[in-house]
C-alpha cells in the first residue's frame, strides 16, 4: 500500500460525506425564506465546486448515475436490487452515495435506488 492510499481513502470519505450533507441541505433549503434561498443555494454550490476542483487536482472525481439505465457494469451497489425479478429495464432512480474515482480507479462504490424504467 502506498502512502497515498490512506489519504485517498480519507478524502473519498470526506467527499462522500460532504456530498451527502450538501444534498440534505439543498432539500432543507426549501423551508427557508424564499428571499434568502438563492443566496444559500449559491453558497452551497460554490462550496461543492471548490471541493470538486480540489478533488480533480488530486485525480479524484465524484460520479452519480441518476436517470441512467442500470447495468451491472455501473460502479454502484443497488440497495433494492432484490425487489426486481430481472435486471431488464431498470433505471437508477436516486443516488444515496456517489461513486468516488481516483485516477480512473474505483475508490468507493456508490449506493443507488433502482426503479423500473418508463416503457
Amino acid at each position: 500500500m502506498s502512502n497515498i492510499e490512506p489519504m485517498a481513502d480519507a478524502l473519498a470519505l470526506a467527499a462522500t460525506e460532504h456530498w451527502r450533507a450538501a444534498r440534505r441541505l439543498l432539500r432543507l433549503a426549501s423551508d427557508l425564506d424564499p428571499a434568502r434561498l438563492p443566496r444559500e443555494e449559491a453558497a452551497l454550490r460554490f462550496g461543492l465546486n471548490q471541493l470538486h476542483g480540489a478533488m480533480e487536482t488530486l485525480g479524484m472525481r465524484i460520479s452519480t448515475f441518476d436517470g441512467m439505465v442500470w447495468t451491472p457494469e455501473i460502479p454502484v451497489e443497488p440497495v433494492n436490487a432484490d425487489d426486481f425479478e430481472d435486471e431488464a429495464g431498470l433505471v437508477v432512480h436516486e443516488t444515496l452515495e456517489p461513486t468516488v474515482l481516483f485516477n480512473g480507479r474505483i475508490l468507493r462504490r456508490g449506493k443507488v435506488v433502482l426503479r423500473k424504467g418508463d416503457a
